[in-house]
């Protein structure tokens, strides 16, 4: 959520005099709830095995464990109550799928070394595909031009890029926001 789209909401809710608190209010509770969301991921994650789940056995068992799970905000005048259904569908989804590795689990640490580790962050990957070779000269994205536009091809398991390849990978939720 961005300042500016959340401000001119609370203008027109709340007038102007009220409106900055107001916006700030909001995107805290925001914030709040997704670091309460993960620290809830992260409580599931250490308990069961996540990481060797698939994609969408994950998102799945994730929102199965976490269905009923509450939360509070603290505020001045009382709370506020927040639940899985706070969240647009897009933000939960991008939230479950959130890395396994980057919540604090030991287990899930060890799993890569610091290269693959940054190899992930590189290329925006949420885990190390087991044909792919943490290596710098390893590139897994590239363009190429066509007569509609410009095709992303992705390196598939057999050592070649094509578009159809992009399945075989689990990027970050942030991986179509890159300007490339």
């Amino acid at each position: 959520m961005q300042y500016d789209k959340v401000l001119d909401v609370c203008v027109e809710r709340y007038g102007e005099e009220e409106a900055e608190s107001s916006a700030i209010y909001e995107l805290y509770c925001e914030l709040h709830s997704r670091v309460k969301l993960l620290e809830k991921v992260a409580n599931v994650a250490r308990k069961h095995a996540v990481e060797d789940m698939k994609f969408y056995e994950r998102v799945d068992f994730l929102q199965d464990k976490l269905r009923g799970c509450r939360w509070y905000i603290p505020a001045g005048s009382g709370s506020r109550t927040c639940h899985l259904g706070f969240f647009f569908q897009s933000t939960l989804h991008n939230m479950l799928c959130y890395p396994v590795y980057r919540l604090g689990i030991r287990r899930a640490k060890k799993m890569y070394t610091r290269k693959e580790r940054a190899f992930m962050n590189k290329w925006e990957l949420v885990y190390m595909p087991s044909w792919l070779e943490a290596d710098d000269s390893t590139v897994i994205w590239k363009k190429k031009p066509h007569r509609a536009g410009i095709l992303w091809q992705y390196l598939g398991e057999d050592g070649k890029h094509s578009t159809h390849n992009k399945w075989c990978y689990e990027f970050l939720p942030t991986h179509d926001e890159i300007k490339y």
